[in-house]
């Protein structure tokens, strides 16, 4: 038990974005929770947004937050000089100990901040951003991103994906460690309260954007000749969610695809379903699949990024290549035309998910990562 406040090792989080509660977000949420449990002093420091949906999770976690008016995910120079020098002066006045960054644009900030101010830093990478870019855009930022991993203490990637990366890019891995997302056991989550057996019920949960792709899934499912047997649910928001509900009107699939909108108790989404797909054009390591291994069900997923190291193709769902709406057709008859499959599968995930996946391993690992730092 701690006994003296001034005892309390103080990190301070940075993440860019506070209108969504995705892998990020949430990857946050759980980590700050625990690590308050066991004795740390855990802050945030995020942007603003008219949603603060992840500000909600936070106060209701009873987790400290600062909102910083400037940090946002696009490029600005005004107003990334104006997060740069408030973050400064937010961690001068409240004395963190260590800079946690979980995003691209708070990576850049944290680390040049904590060469300025001698506070030690740790970059979780959940994707490297300069993919996103082209051309000499993108070889700028893999230059900048090399000068800053010799100003950061710690590396992070969440999947083996992004260290080979990092590895190839000759990025100086000695600093870099590969920690799977995870996400804390449930027990209540494998519960399943299904009611209607003969229709599989599918779930994709997912921001509606152009990397979570949901018009993949749409198109492989009109494929599937027999109406009768399925259902789809997309659980989550974002600026495609119009365009997206309108396609399926248009294909007259109302009846079959339904949009549940945000749910922050999204953990209990999971037992009301059968199958778990992900159609992402890229990723890191998705906390999502870990969530639906939890709750044993079968998994299918696009081949990008990290996605595929959750899975094992036909023994607990399918990975398919991106964009490859034949392939995903074929593979999500196979699981709605068979319930065994799909309790084969299930079963498997759980399987992994404790193997492989389990929180304390994630948790573990990662507070050895935050002492050994804080101790140098």
């Amino acid at each position: 038990m701690i006994k003296k406040k001034d005892k309390l090792k103080n990190i301070l989080f940075l993440v860019t974005r506070s209108d969504t509660l995705g892998g990020v977000q949430r990857h946050v949420l759980d980590l700050a929770k625990k690590l308050n449990q066991d004795g740390f002093r855990c802050q945030v420091i995020t942007g603003d947004s008219k949603e603060r949906v992840f500000l909600k999770e936070l106060k209701n976690n009873k987790i400290q937050f600062a909102i910083c008016p400037f940090l946002q995910r696009e490029i600005s120079i005004k107003k990334d000089i104006s997060a740069f020098l408030w973050i400064f002066l937010y961690l001068k006045k409240n004395k963190a100990e260590l800079l946690y960054a979980h995003s691209s644009k708070c990576g850049v900030l944290s680390r040049i901040i904590g060469i300025i101010s001698k506070t030690k830093v740790i970059f979780t990478v959940h994707g490297w951003s300069f993919y996103s870019y082209k051309g000499i855009k993108k070889r700028c930022f893999i230059f900048l991103e090399l000068l800053l991993y010799k100003l950061t203490g710690s590396i992070i990637c969440v999947s083996n994906y992004d260290y080979q990366v990092s590895k190839n890019l000759n990025f100086p891995i000695s600093k870099t460690s590969i920690i799977h997302n995870s996400v804390p056991e449930k027990k209540s989550s494998l519960k399943k309260i299904r009611k209607n057996k003969k229709k599989s019920k599918i779930l994709m949960v997912a921001r509606f954007d152009k990397q979570k792709n949901h018009m993949l899934l749409i198109k492989s499912l009109k494929n599937i000749k027999n109406l009768d047997n399925w259902e789809l649910h997309f659980a989550g928001e974002g600026p495609l969610f119009n365009k997206i509900k309108n396609y399926v009107n248009y294909l007259g699939l109302e009846n079959n695809i339904k949009f549940l909108g945000f749910n922050s108790e999204v953990d209990e989404l999971y037992k009301n379903y059968d199958i778990f797909v992900l159609t992402s054009n890229w990723e890191g390591f998705p906390i999502t699949t870990i969530e639906a291994m939890r709750a044993s069900l079968p998994v299918i997923v696009t081949d990008v990024g990290g996605s595929s190291e959750a899975v094992i193709n036909n023994f607990n769902g399918f990975i398919i290549p991106p964009n490859d709406e034949k392939q995903l057709t074929l593979c999500l008859e196979k699981l709605i035309n068979s319930k065994k499959l799909q309790q084969k599968f299930g079963a498997n995930s759980y399987s992994m998910y404790l193997k492989l996946f389990s929180y304390d391993v994630f948790y573990s690992k990662t507070k050895k990562i935050i002492n050994n730092l804080l101790d140098k």
